[in-house]
């Protein structure tokens, strides 16, 4: 017999992170602008916060490969192991708290 929560107390509470809790879009825009010309698809993080703020990485490569150059399968893998690989290094080393979010 299984029992069933009937209490009107949330289980748990989802944010969107980004912006809510931490703001990690700058960090992305510069690891973007790292990692993706040494993939030979020229881009910086100034491009990222001009024109590509909160669109999805693969939809960013995409781009880049139609104005420069298609990468093979195994190097858009590889592209992006590597890009998560770097954006958790810099986000455990660099990324902080919203001001004020600790007190909410």
């Amino acid at each position: 017999m299984s029992t069933v929560n009937t209490t009107s107390t949330p289980l748990c509470l989802l944010f969107d992170c980004d912006g809510t809790l931490v703001d990690s879009e700058v960090l992305l825009a510069e690891v973007m602008g790292e990692i993706l010309p040494e993939f030979h698809l020229p881009f910086s993080a100034q491009q990222y916060m001009d024109e590509f703020r909160g669109v999805r990485f693969l939809t960013i490569v995409q781009t880049l490969e139609r104005r420069f150059q298609t990468l093979e399968n195994s190097k858009l893998s590889q592209l992006e192991a590597d890009m998560r690989t770097r954006m958790e290094t810099r986000m455990r080393a660099e990324l902080v708290a919203i001001p004020g979010m600790a007190a909410a």
